[in-house]
């Protein structure tokens, strides 16, 4: 999807914890690559319009901690989505419907 955008108003910010992962994401044109922990993201507050999280949260040792970073990492009014595998895995999403547009697809 991101290689049939137009890039001059967007911006593309790929993390994952593996370093394995990561070396794969370079390969996404004009993406910016950071290596972290979901739980601790080494970027700004409000710095971020959209945040997704895609079938991840189960793997996490604290989901809650991941959830409270995207978070503090979005812009207010921001969009943001987080798909999982099976209901029990919703825990921890109210805060995308309570601050805003968002959705949880399970």
């Amino acid at each position: 999807m991101w290689c049939r955008l137009e890039r001059r108003s967007a911006c593309l910010t790929l993390t994952d914890f593996s370093p394995a992962m990561c070396g794969r994401l370079r390969s996404v044109p004009d993406a910016r690559v950071v290596r972290c922990d979901a739980a601790r993201l080494p970027l700004g507050a409000a710095s971020f319009g959209t945040v997704v999280a895609n079938h991840m949260l189960y793997h996490l040792d604290d989901p809650d901690a991941a959830l409270a970073e995207f978070a503090r990492v979005l812009r207010r009014c921001a969009g943001r989505s987080a798909g999982c595998q099976r209901r029990s895995s919703r825990r921890g999403y109210g805060w995308m419907v309570a601050s805003g547009s968002g959705s949880t697809r399970c």
